[in-house]
């Protein structure tokens, strides 16, 4: 089983992207909403230590860096090859 965080907003489009790849390619995955709850963004800050901007994705308990972005780049094959 895959183990992925999203960390997203609502009106992030990059966001919206990041989780239809997942959706597309049947990787389960929990989304957090950064501006839903306090906690929410304290974790956010723990886990992505410098970033600032979603989406951010946690695989295996390491940030994968580049967002969106990074996933087109092979951080999803590296997520899909994982299992």
């Amino acid at each position: 089983m895959y183990e992925v965080i999203i960390f997203t907003t609502k009106q992030c489009n990059y966001c919206v992207k990041t989780k239809k790849l997942f959706i597309d390619n049947n990787i389960e995955f929990t989304e957090i909403d950064v501006k839903e709850h306090e906690d929410n963004m304290k974790l956010f800050r723990e886990l992505c230590i410098g970033e600032t901007r979603v989406p951010q994705i946690i695989f295996k308990d390491e940030l994968l860096k580049g967002g969106y972005v990074g996933l087109i780049c092979g951080n999803l094959d590296k997520i899909i090859n994982a299992n």
